[in-house]
């Protein structure tokens, strides 16, 4: 998922939503000054086009810490360096999977974000839902995975038709239909469409 960003032009109340490409949100950011930032994860993918993963972390870092108390951050808690970017800055809202059926039973070779930015030990994983996304914390230093404000309790994928899912809100639980296949479709759909 893309970075997305939400700008409002206060003279008219109209809504912009950009998605973003992950090196140039900082740039796009700063022309904007966008109300609210989606941010859903960082990667290998990426790794072609802008070296590590880290060094996107770094300036994604950078402009959260900027945009601190201006613009709003949503936030998938179950990637660490995305999840990271949240801690210390207010209006932070996270999003995650909490449905262990759907974990797989070890982190995978090729998995990014391995290490915590804090002290850079391994991470240690209870549960591994997608590359390197799940619930983590790190032994060393005691980072951990934020709880999510909005959490997908019971995912059934049902293959090409879509999935299931059991979402817990602020507001309550609500049930969600989800007409795309895949996790990668119920993360997308977990990240709040109410902005902070």
């Amino acid at each position: 998922m893309p970075p997305a960003l939400l700008d409002v032009d206060s003279a008219s109340d109209e809504l912009g939503l950009f998605e973003v490409d992950e090196a140039w949100l900082p740039s796009v950011a700063r022309a904007l000054s966008p109300r609210a930032f989606l941010l859903g994860n960082l990667f290998r993918d990426q790794l072609d086009r802008y070296g590590e993963l880290e060094l996107l972390a770094d300036r994604w870092a950078d402009l959260a810490t900027e945009r601190a108390g201006e613009s709003s951050f949503v936030l998938n808690a179950d990637d660490p360096l995305v999840a990271d970017l949240g801690r210390g800055i207010p209006q932070v809202t996270y999003f995650g999977v909490e449905d262990d059926s759907l974990a797989l039973a070890e982190l995978q070779h090729a998995a990014d974000s391995k290490h915590c930015r804090r002290c850079g030990h391994p991470y240690s994983y209870e549960a591994v839902y997608l590359g390197h996304m799940g619930r983590y914390h790190c032994p060393n230093c005691g980072r951990e995975r934020p709880r999510p404000d909005v959490a997908a309790e019971r995912v059934v994928l049902r293959g090409m038709t879509g999935s299931d899912v059991r979402m817990r809100t602020p507001l309550g639980p609500l049930d969600v239909k989800l007409p795309l296949p895949g996790l990668y479709n119920v993360y997308n759909a977990l990240a709040p469409r109410r902005w902070p």
